[in-house]
């Protein structure tokens, strides 16, 4: 008898584990999907002539405002989002008055630097998706190192090639 109430509560921490598990993901997956957020990045990390309307998509689709903490770690996302948001609101200032003329972003290695942010965006968010975590802290550390890596490539992408940013 003992060992049959044993099994119907691990029957059922298993089933409550799992049932949350694929809630959790299905709500994510819809409001992605409602949002079409995912799309909207897919469509500027693949387009050539980025526009000054991509450079506030993509400033939208990463936060209100910057992170206010000094105290954060390199490479972490939220150091990732400040830069982009860095970028963003660089290229706002410089082609806002140009946008009259023309919405494009003229210069190569601009478009290409809001492209590379678009991509790290879509990694960042398909991987994280992806984990598989129940419970928060578990494998947070390695998990987070893996995603410090994706935003540490493209962070060096951009100051190797561009110049642009200071990474450390």
């Amino acid at each position: 008898m003992d060992n049959e109430v044993i099994i119907y509560l691990i029957s059922g921490f298993v089933g409550g584990l799992s049932t949350q598990f694929v809630s959790k993901n299905n709500l994510r997956d819809s409001l992605d999907t409602k949002s079409g957020w995912r799309k909207e990045l897919f469509n500027i990390a693949s387009k050539d002539k980025i526009i000054l309307d991509d450079v506030y998509r993509l400033k939208a689709a990463i936060k209100l405002s910057k992170h206010t903490n000094k105290r954060m770690k390199v490479y972490s996302f939220k150091f990732m989002t400040n830069v982009i948001y860095n970028l963003c609101d660089e290229y706002i200032e410089e082609y806002e008055n140009d946008c009259k003329k023309s919405p494009l972003i003229d210069n190569y290695n601009h478009r290409e630097i809001i492209r590379i942010c678009a991509r790290y965006l879509l990694k960042y968010h398909w991987d994280y998706l992806s984990s598989f975590t129940i419970f928060k802290g578990v494998l947070k550390d390695s998990r987070l190192r893996k995603f410090d890596k994706y935003a540490e490539e493209s962070c060096k992408q951009i100051q190797e090639n561009y110049e642009k940013i200071n990474c450390t």
